[in-house]
């Protein structure tokens, strides 16, 4: 009797693992996207110069999430350089979406480079469809 509880107990907690591990399995699968940028405008003003990139993300699937980070590299006064990344992300169907993204480079910082990468494309849950 008490191996054919042990045996029920180990199966009701196997069956409840695979429960819980197989929706998160499948919601944490990769998806494919496409994110280009283009630094679109440069607007001197009185605290900095203000800085707008388009953000151009391409996917083929359902429904997705993609999420994108703008890295900066910053000079600073005294020739030190300071790494500077703001987030993004956008939620799209079947196709593409442009998103702004924008910085203000204080006037004793000179923007040496940047660029956009992505850093995460997670399909949507099928309940989310509806």
């Amino acid at each position: 009797m008490t191996e054919l509880v042990r045996f029920s107990a180990l199966a009701l907690a196997l069956s409840l693992l695979w429960a819980t591990w197989l929706p998160s399995a499948v919601a944490s699968s990769d998806c494919d996207a496409e994110v280009d940028s283009e630094l679109t405008r440069e607007e001197p003003g009185e605290t900095g110069t203000h800085l707008t990139w388009r953000v151009d993300i391409r996917t083929e699937e359902e429904c997705a999430t993609v999420e994108f980070q703008l890295i900066l590299t910053l000079q600073k006064p005294d020739g030190k350089e300071e790494t500077v990344v703001r987030l993004g992300s956008v939620r799209l169907s079947d196709g593409s979406i442009s998103h702004q993204m924008r910085y203000e480079v204080r006037p004793e910082d000179r923007l040496t480079k940047w660029k956009v990468v992505q850093s995460k494309c997670e399909p949507c849950v099928a309940n989310d469809l509806e």
